[in-house]
């Protein structure tokens, strides 16, 4: 453990860290004496009666605590914050420096002008790991929910966090995706957009044609083979004076609908089945996952959605998701959703929607409980 105190003389303030459980390094000395390491605040070494003092000079900075003490955290802040982290253990690297020396927690965090400087204080006793979750839990706690964009990449950056073993390049990993694939690109299309969809789009709805094209001819081959077996059998007195069923009847009926089929997941949704065998949705619409999650099929409304530690109807498998997250209702053949005042907010094409408020949801939205994904179909 240590002990941390902020003392002011004349000329400038320093923060003073000071333990009696670690021991002076000469080689990490003799780098920070004889390099003005970047990204580092400056430090003087004192040692009485076996206390160690790290002595920082933080002139009048202020750190990270109090720079948010009033204002919540957005995108750019969190980028400029991981930005710098990135930097400044690039240069630890460099110089053969403890990672774990870096301290960050918030207090010891300080911001000069546009850059933020940090402290090294050897033998801590956390892991770099520990101190940058800490660090991204600290931030959630003072995200702005109501901008989408920064929610999804905060919480995707913490879910990474939270996988054991996190090391600095897992961070510079996904600071460089983050930076390559901007996150409007990877949301929701404006409106004008969604009628001209990407080739990645483009591609997905020919290959889901063709899949339920395929469904459609082994229907059909099974009717070939259904009525090769019925011509073989007698028929019955009770049957004698029907009209008997055929093909052509059959491919009427099927012409008379849309057919929907969903296959992802590996699952085909079926309702109703008709007097030829074949078979059609009753109630299409659903809410399809974005993701490797499972869709929501909107029947039996209202549906309550919440993780899996809840008690709702949809359970989804995410952290990120309230107990009781949110509620699917329909009216009069219009879906909507209301949020339950969740943690982390539920998002219709990017806007965080007022809790307890029924908003209107349409074929083709984008709706998203905390970080999980979906669009009405």
């Amino acid at each position: 453990m240590f002990q941390t105190k902020i003392i002011n003389d004349m000329n400038a303030k320093y923060l003073l860290i000071t333990s009696d459980e670690i021991a002076v390094s000469g080689y990490e000395n003799k780098m920070f004496e004889y390099n003005a390491i970047k990204g580092f605040l400056p430090f003087s070494i004192s040692c009485i009666n076996n206390n160690v003092t790290y002595q920082y000079k933080i002139m009048n900075y202020e750190n990270l605590k109090g720079l948010f003490f009033n204002r919540t955290f957005e995108m750019e802040d969190m980028k400029k914050i991981f930005s710098s982290i990135i930097s400044v253990g690039q240069r630890a690297m460099e110089y053969l420096l403890d990672m774990d020396a870096i301290l960050l927690n918030p207090e010891y965090i300080f911001l000069n002008d546009e850059e933020f400087l940090f402290c090294y204080f050897p033998g801590v006793g956390q892991s770099f790991y520990k101190g940058i979750r800490q660090l991204m839990e600290y931030i959630l706690e003072r995200l702005n929910h109501n901008n989408q964009e920064t929610v999804m990449l905060a919480y995707g950056l913490y879910q990474k966090i939270l996988k054991n073993n996190f090391t600095m390049e897992n961070l510079m990993e996904e600071f460089v995706k983050s930076e390559e694939k901007p996150l409007q690109k990877l949301t929701f299309l404006p409106d004008d957009v969604k009628t001209l969809p990407d080739k990645t789009l483009k591609a997905e709805k020919e290959d889901t044609k063709e899949q339920e094209e395929k469904i459609w001819e082994e229907k059909e081959a099974d009717i070939e083979k259904l009525e090769e077996e019925l011509e073989k059998k007698p028929v019955k007195k009770t049957l004698k004076n029907k009209k008997k069923k055929s093909l052509k009847n059959f491919f009427e009926w099927k012409n008379t609908i849309k057919p929907r089929w969903e296959t992802s997941h590996n699952t085909v949704l079926l309702a109703e089945e008709n007097p030829y065998g074949a078979t059609r949705l009753l109630n299409g619409k659903m809410l399809m996952n974005q993701g490797n999650g499972k869709d929501i099929l909107l029947t039996d409304l209202p549906i309550h959605v919440g993780n899996m530690s809840g008690d709702a109807e949809c359970k989804i498998d995410n952290i990120m998701v309230s107990r009781n997250h949110a509620v699917l209702t329909m009216e009069c053949g219009i879906y909507y959703v209301e949020d339950n005042d969740s943690t982390n907010g539920t998002f219709v094409n990017g806007s965080r929607i007022p809790p307890y408020e029924p908003i209107q949801i349409k074929e083709g939205d984008m709706v998203c409980f905390a970080n999980e994904k979906y669009c009405l179909n």
